[in-house]
């Protein structure tokens, strides 16, 4: 599904729509260039899975990892600053993953070794200085018997 967005509501509308339908445990991969909407994507998650507003939902480039806690956990990392796989893997990334929080990972096509890990994808293009092309889409590789092909 691709939808043209004209704002930061917008954009954070399209958030909330797909936050409405997780049950927890989903992996969520955001792509996209600088500016072009993906942490103003998370803060619209936020809001749907009841994390307090009084908590700035900001991109965690220098933290690496952010967690809110609402009605399911919000676990939102960055990848930009990482120069490898392996600085991830140290990070214990696959610790954090659990049945009621929602993993939400910026620059999430980094590194090819993490592609599988995603139930969704959700990429960001900047279509003009206002709007944004956002293109949420489900992977095929979050279906376990596609686990065996590369």
């Amino acid at each position: 599904m691709e939808i043209l967005s004209h704002s930061v509501k917008e954009t954070q509308e399209i958030a909330r729509d797909l936050a409405q339908t997780l049950k927890g445990g989903e992996k969520i991969g955001l792509v996209g260039s600088l500016g072009s909407g993906k942490t103003t994507f998370v803060q619209g998650m936020a809001m749907a899975l009841g994390i307090d507003p009084q908590y700035y939902v900001n991109s965690p480039s220098y933290t690496l990892i952010n967690e809110y806690n609402g009605r399911k956990r919000l676990i939102h990392m960055d990848l930009y600053r990482l120069d490898s796989y392996e600085a991830l893997v140290h990070l214990g990334y696959e610790d954090l993953l659990g049945p009621d929080s929602v993993l939400v990972v910026e620059w999430a096509d980094k590194f090819p070794e993490i592609r599988s890990l995603f139930d969704y994808r959700v990429l960001f293009e900047i279509a003009d200085d206002a709007s944004r092309r956002v293109s949420v889409q489900k992977t095929l590789t979050s279906i376990p018997c596609l686990d065996k092909w590369p």
